[in-house]
């Protein structure tokens, strides 16, 4: 099969999930794009929370194996994941912390490495997710993988969708279509640039070197698109925390600026209590 080979997976199992939803739509649009997609349900992978003496102590759980079989039969990752707590969510860090694990019981990342990656979520917030895929951009990136810089949130998650399971917003249709899209595109490209016709790669290493050096120039300055918005992301949640800071800091203020508002200089004066070593510099 030429048609580059898309691993679909959602960071949440519950029925009903927006995320889940929202990777169906990913999913197709991926597939209409000419990409091969398998569309993963980790409720039929269930896996025990990693743990190290667990892993000694018990066989290698069979759907880790599955799973890392299956990561290697693919060229890339389409992954929706919910925000719990401005993270990743706990199933989907579990997996991927398994799946780094080989069955001899030693840490094997390496399956990862040079795939690329598109992330999507939706929340019922109206950051829509964003801050955890902050946390899933950067594991990701550990381990090899290149994510593209454009991803799709969607926000109010319990309003964005119809009956049918259609997103309601045009535009966040479009941009989700969008990233599905560019990663069908660059995976496609990127299976014609590592397998390139018989008549040329007879001609010896120097055409191989050269295709992989463009292809490394490629995920350098993908990595520097990745990088830059998540510094920007981060900045916006930065902004965000000093917003609701300063709000606290008015709101917990009000009170007392009623108290001192009619008081004189000299009844202001007696209600302050004396701490010199507090204003010492």
């Amino acid at each position: 099969m030429n048609s580059a080979r898309v691993l679909a997976i959602s960071g949440s199992a519950r029925s009903d999930s927006f995320n889940k939803k929202l990777l169906a739509l990913a999913a197709a649009a991926a597939s209409e794009a000419g990409a091969s997609v398998t569309l993963l349900d980790l409720r039929e992978f269930s896996l025990p929370l990693y743990d190290g003496d667990g892993e000694l102590a018990n066989e290698f759980p069979a759907n880790a194996a599955k799973l890392r079989d299956i990561l290697v039969a693919h060229d890339g990752l389409l992954i929706a994941c919910p925000e719990y707590n401005g993270g990743i969510s706990p199933l989907l860090k579990n997996t991927i912390d398994w799946m780094t694990r080989a069955p001899s019981g030693k840490a094997d990342p390496s399956l990862f490495n040079g795939k690329l990656a598109a992330l999507c979520a939706a929340s019922p917030g109206p950051w829509g997710g964003m801050r955890g895929l902050r946390w899933v951009r950067e594991l990701l990136n550990n381990l090899g993988v290149t994510v593209l810089a454009n991803q799709a949130t969607i926000g109010t998650a319990h309003k964005a969708f119809d009956a049918s399971g259609a997103l309601t917003d045009t535009r966040q249709g479009d941009a989700l279509r969008a990233l599905a899209r560019e990663l069908a595109a660059l995976l496609a490209a990127r299976r014609r640039q590592v397998a390139p016709p018989r008549s040329r790669a007879r001609r010896g290493g120097c055409t191989r070197l050269l295709l992989e050096h463009q292809i490394d120039a490629q995920h350098r300055r993908q990595d520097q698109r990745s990088h830059g918005i998540a510094g920007r992301h981060a900045r916006r949640d930065l902004q965000h925390i000093i917003i609701r800071a300063r709000e606290q800091l008015l709101a917990d203020a009000a009170p007392l600026l009623r108290d001192v508002r009619d008081l004189t200089p000299a009844a202001l004066e007696a209600k302050i209590p004396a701490h010199p070593a507090a204003f010492e510099r």
